[in-house]
């Protein structure tokens, strides 16, 4: 389920059934704080934002262009990272969940992935210091993704969140060799590997890259993270393995205290 605030209209994170990508209301701490559950208009206030997530959803029909989609979403007030991760990002889940279930064609998918990437190129172009970000020598967080998982919209995702956050982030391409990668990781010195797993057949490989990393010199070794949606709520299916989960792309803020 996708909670939204129903007072400052903000993305606040998902809650069991993880499954379902319905809407539903809930209340953010700083409007807790701030008292603004007195407004008892707050709940009808979220149905256009609920309408819009629909909207988007069936961009894969409708062919809207990712202009007007990122125009209209930033006219009802929202965050890009509270759009991208509240209202596209299981957008696109639903449809991938349909295309696997053979209710929809593969090119409804492909080009909700493709309008997904063009909305984070427009969001990308309003930030300028991007740029600088992304051609850091020595980027804070390194994402990467294992062998099976060709896809690093996930990624992209996660990397804009960090830039928008003033963090250097370097994407590699995806299903790169382990030891390429990880000669990468040690060339470049992350202070932390970000890695994605998307299904269960990608474990292994995965479980893979952190052996490998965890083998680093010390002074060199990055602090590594697994997420993905192969973890989604399964985060225990990591213990034992030299890294830490990663659920959130805010678990990547964290510092290495």
């Amino acid at each position: 389920m996708i909670r939204w605030c129903a007072y400052c209209q903000r993305y606040i994170g998902e809650s069991a059934p993880y499954d379902r990508y319905d809407f539903t209301h809930g209340i953010c701490r700083q409007c807790v704080t701030t008292h603004a559950v007195l407004d008892d208009a707050g709940v009808a206030r979220m149905r256009p934002v609920a309408d819009y997530y629909l909207k988007v959803g069936e961009v894969a029909y409708q062919g809207d262009a990712p202009k007007e989609l990122l125009e209209e979403g930033l006219g009802l007030g929202l965050d890009p990272w509270d759009l991208l991760m509240g209202i596209v990002t299981p957008a696109l889940r639903r449809i991938g969940e349909r295309w696997a279930n053979g209710e929809v064609p593969p090119t409804a998918e492909f080009r909700l992935s493709q309008c997904t990437s063009d909305l984070l190129g427009l969001l990308s172009e309003r930030q300028p210091h991007f740029r600088t970000l992304r051609e850091a020598p020595r980027p804070e967080v390194l994402l990467v993704s294992p062998r099976g998982n060709g896809h690093n919209l996930g990624l992209q995702l996660v990397a804009f969140f960090l830039l928008n956050r003033g963090i250097s982030v370097k994407v590699l391409p995806a299903c790169l060799p382990t030891a390429e990668l990880v000669a990468m990781a040690a060339h470049l010195e992350p202070r932390k590997v970000g890695i994605s797993c998307a299904l269960a057949e990608q474990l292994p490989p995965t479980r893979e890259i952190v052996n490998a990393l965890a083998e680093l010199p010390e002074g060199v070794r990055p602090l590594v993270y697994v997420g993905g949606f192969a973890l989604r709520g399964r985060e225990g299916m990591l213990e034992g393995w030299p890294c830490r989960p990663c659920a959130t792309p805010a678990d990547l803020l964290v510092s290495h205290g």
